[in-house]
């Protein structure tokens, strides 16, 4: 283990909101669908501190699809550590940063959904990369690889 250059000093919730469907159908989902949209602000005179703000949606406002709506917004505070190349800063806060932002979403709306009628509501993990990014790289086939018995040679009497 080791720590990230990429530190998180505090964040903040900025509004909430967190609706249910009272008696709603067992055969409906809680959540249908989710959004995430962060914005990366630099601070004016620091170019190692950022502030992300993550405007997180998910169910259906009108209940037609899910049986919970939330729409959250929160403000992370981040610093990338010197030493941390200068032209790595922006590629490092891009990705990171809203994935760290997000598992504090992910505990907020856990905690508040745990007290509601249809009960806990866990956002799925994702992950911040663009899509060509994201992409696995592709791999090349190889040889199958021979038994260590079919690779020795046989002892010749003599």
């Amino acid at each position: 283990m080791q720590i990230s250059p990429l530190q998180m000093n505090s964040y903040i919730l900025r509004s909430l909101e967190f609706r249910t469907l009272r008696g709603a159908p067992a055969d409906r989902p809680i959540m249908q669908g989710v959004d995430a949209q962060p914005r990366v602000h630099t601070h004016k005179d620091d170019p190692r501190k950022f502030m992300i703000e993550m405007s997180v949606t998910g169910g259906s406002p009108d209940f037609k699809e899910s049986t919970a709506y939330f729409h959250l917004v929160v403000e992370g505070f981040f610093e990338v550590l010197d030493g941390w190349p200068a032209d790595q800063v922006d590629k490092l806060v891009r990705y990171n940063a809203p994935a760290v932002l997000w598992g504090a979403c992910r505990e907020l709306l856990l905690n508040l959904s745990f007290r509601s009628e249809t009960g806990p509501v866990l956002l799925p993990c994702v992950n911040f990369l663009d899509p060509e990014t994201a992409a696995p790289p592709e791999t090349q086939a190889k040889a199958p690889r021979k038994s260590a018995a079919g690779r020795r040679k046989k002892a010749t009497p003599g």
